[in-house]
């Protein structure tokens, strides 16, 4: 799975955020680090993990992204051998 998703950079409050979505006309949706992280709940997040889109491409950006970008994949099945119960024929 591949997420990218504007992020309010742990500021939800900065002036900016409003501006942008009054430009796109409430089109944008900005979520916060910990609810893009729980997109993933239950995933095995691929390093280097949840991050600004420009550290996908090695660009190395600095700062606080709105963009975040992660790959997940899904954990290999655990191989829990059967029940003994299950195997009994019915009364």
């Amino acid at each position: 799975m591949v997420i990218t998703h504007l992020s309010d950079g742990g500021v939800p409050g900065d002036p900016r955020i409003a501006r942008t979505r009054e430009l796109h006309q409430g089109g944008l949706f900005f979520r916060s680090r910990k609810e893009i992280e729980a997109l993933f709940d239950g995933l095995e997040l691929v390093a280097p993990g949840l991050v600004g889109v420009g550290e996908w491409r090695g660009a190395g950006a600095e700062g606080t992204s709105w963009w975040l970008a992660g790959v997940a994949r899904k954990p290999p099945a655990s191989h829990e051998p059967e029940s003994p119960a299950s195997h009994d024929e019915p009364p």
